[in-house]
């Protein structure tokens, strides 16, 4: 179904969001070499 709603465009947009904070705080850890 690809019907997009405001609500389901909100949570691909969070999911969005909290998926680039992981990797940012993945590459920072690399970077610190803690990985």
């Amino acid at each position: 179904i690809d019907v997009e709603t405001p609500e389901n465009r909100d949570e691909v947009l969070i999911e969005n969001a909290l998926k680039n904070m992981q990797d940012q705080a993945a590459a920072e850890k690399e970077e610190q070499g803690l990985f």
